[in-house]
């Protein structure tokens, strides 16, 4: 692929792409808001992967690798709070993923921590479900766009050993040509102190 090819393609995120959503796990100890989020999420055409806690949430994250690219944690639960996963996700090198997090205990204090911390988004319950799918919208364009990114770069990267290799092959040339050239010369200029 040129790479001016590859550059539109990085322009041009169609709106199928920016629109599409890779899976969201949602992750809370409440039965009920866990399932009503996911239900919600699901009537909007939105896949969910369910996690009633922070080490179900990394067995599911590690079991769907690539496919999951949001979470939706509840700040506080028993054992890990949300804030906990989120460090141990982001240690674990899942750093595209976008993480929304979820709290009845919503003060400035706590937002700011959750925001400098790498979430991307921090909603209050009683959730809003209109606003808890926009978040989710949101995320999956920026999603959508990193991923495009990468697959932008990743082809760059292609593209330019593929140019690489043909470099090295026409020097290769070009020095047996110089030193054909050399060898001839050197042949033509003892001929010619022969005569």
């Amino acid at each position: 692929m040129q790479t001016a090819e590859l550059a539109n393609k990085m322009i041009d995120v169609n709106k199928e792409t920016a629109a599409r959503t890779g899976k969201v796990l949602v992750v809370d100890d409440e039965d009920i808001v866990r399932s009503s989020v996911a239900g919600y999420l699901s009537m909007k055409g939105i896949d969910c992967v369910e996690a009633s806690n922070a080490d179900s949430a990394l067995a599911a994250l590690d079991a769907n690798g690539d496919t999951i690219e949001i979470v939706v944690s509840d700040l506080k639960m028993p054992g890990k709070t949300g804030l906990e996963l989120l460090s141990e996700i982001r240690d674990r090198g899942y750093d595209d993923l976008e993480f929304i997090i979820m709290t009845a205990h919503g003060d400035a204090e706590s937002a700011i921590s959750a925001l400098r911390r790498g979430a991307t988004d921090f909603l209050v319950k009683p959730l809003e479900f209109t606003y808890l799918h926009d978040a989710v919208r949101q995320a999956g364009k920026r999603a959508s766009v990193r991923r495009t990114q990468r697959e932008f770069r990743l082809s760059l990267i292609d593209e330019v050993n593929r140019k690489a290799v043909e470099v090295r092959s026409l020097a290769g040339k070009v020095d047996a040509a110089y030193e054909d050239s050399v060898r001839h010369l050197a042949v033509a200029a003892e001929y010619r102190d022969t005569d």
